[in-house]
């Protein structure tokens, strides 16, 4: 059984190695986390942005802010805080550090998802592990992450690399470029 798919883009993060907010760096003439946003919008019923309360801005206000309804400890409680608003919902997340990204990369993981596990996601071309913050989380994967964070234990890859899921190999890695210094940023020339 297929769910209703909702997006997130994951914006909550301190940005310390970038110095700034990442989801506020434009590469595109509009806040990345906000152009993501607009980007995964019509692959879902709707689409939130991830972030904590004082990254509200008028200009997020727009764009359906999910703030972080958990303390918040990095992407887990971001993904947390979106099933609990939605429980019997998939998710397809995405970074807001990924400048490159593109509609491609969505239909992508859209047409080789496999429901049944708990997460369809890219293989990192780096590692060859999953990348636990691109990809589309099923509702089963909703109680893993729930009794993981009660143990205080965030890591999104644990549960990835100890369950059922399904592995994409990019067709276009460059869309999983993700920047998080600004010499990396300066690297990309946009």
């Amino acid at each position: 059984m297929k769910y209703p798919l909702y997006g997130l883009v994951l914006a909550g993060g301190n940005s310390s190695r970038m110095g700034m907010d990442k989801g506020i760096i434009s590469y595109a003439g509009l806040e990345h986390r906000i152009y993501l946003a607009k980007m995964i919008r019509p692959f879902c019923q709707k689409a939130y942005i991830s972030c904590q309360q004082a990254q509200l801005s008028d200009n997020l206000n727009r764009c359906n802010p999910l703030v972080d309804s958990v303390p918040s400890k990095g992407p887990m409680s971001g993904l947390l805080s979106a099933f609990l608003k939605h429980p019997d919902a998939a998710w397809l997340v995405v970074p807001c550090d990924l400048p490159l990204f593109s509609s491609k990369n969505i239909t992508q993981l859209m047409n080789e998802r496999e429901p049944q596990g708990i997460a369809t996601v890219f293989k990192s071309a780096a590692t060859d592990s999953p990348e636990p913050l691109i990809g589309i989380w099923e509702p089963a994967a909703f109680p893993l992450i729930e009794q993981q964070f009660k143990k205080e234990n965030y890591s999104l890859l644990s549960i990835l690399n100890n369950n059922q899921i399904c592995l994409v190999t990019a067709l276009e890695p460059e869309g999983l470029t993700n920047v998080n210094t600004p010499d990396e940023k300066r690297a990309l020339s946009l």
